[in-house]
């Protein structure tokens, strides 16, 4: 059975601006309280490789400061005046010294198309980076309870961090789900360890947090 719902009449979109993916996501409980569409991370790494790229620069032009992640909330509404309305109602929640430093929002739908872009070009953009170590696809998929977000991300932060790499970040703050991609070069055998290791510790960390390895994409048994 499906629940078959309106298509909605027009669309908004906030973009609440974090000194980091742990404060956004530490943010998400009370944005999902704000009646928001869905509720998604961008974090500074596809921020840098936007502005880096000569096709994609332009993209990243509403990105006030250095925010170290986007938590950007689609709105829905039947008329303009509702949505507008909507959208203040976040920045007036959300903008203030403990949560997001600023916030960016538009009725405008080729505005919101520019917006969204940014997170649809993220995966393309990280896996040009040059040379043989890239953020791919072993521990991308990890969902945890959103409310236990923020401390899960630190304790997967520094995991990757105590194997001498990094990660970026993007996904479904909504729903636990974020797309973590840790960089390792699998073509030496030191990074196949690497990798095997990261993904050892991710998977009891998901179990600790009462979470899914496989939040989105599924799995299959071999």
């Amino acid at each position: 059975k499906v629940r078959l719902v309106p298509v909605p009449s027009l669309k908004g979109v906030a973009a609440l601006h974090y000194r980091s993916v742990v404060e956004a996501c530490r943010a998400t409980p009370e944005a999902l309280t704000l009646g928001g569409a869905s509720i998604e991370i961008i974090d500074d790494t596809i921020i840098a490789r936007c502005r880096e790229s000569i096709g994609y620069a332009d993209l990243a032009d509403f990105v006030q400061g250095d925010a170290g992640a986007l938590l950007m909330i689609e709105v829905y509404a039947e008329d303009a005046a509702e949505l507008r309305s909507h959208l203040d109602r976040i920045e007036a929640q959300m903008v203030r010294p403990d949560s997001a430093y600023a916030c960016v929002s538009t009725t405008d739908a080729r505005e919101q198309a520019r917006m969204w872009r940014v997170r649809e070009a993220g995966l393309g953009l990280l896996m040009s980076l040059r040379g043989d170590a890239k953020p791919i696809a072993y521990v991308e998929d990890t969902a945890v309870p959103p409310e236990r977000l923020a401390d899960f991300i630190e304790r997967f932060d520094a995991i990757v961090a105590a194997h001498g790499t990094e990660a970026a970040h993007y996904g479904h703050a909504s729903v636990g789900c974020m797309h973590i991609r840790p960089v390792v070069n699998i073509k030496t055998v030191e990074g196949a360890n690497t990798m095997h290791a990261i993904a050892s510790e991710v998977a009891d960390l998901v179990v600790e947090f009462g979470g899914s390895l496989s939040g989105e994409h599924g799995r299959s048994e071999e």
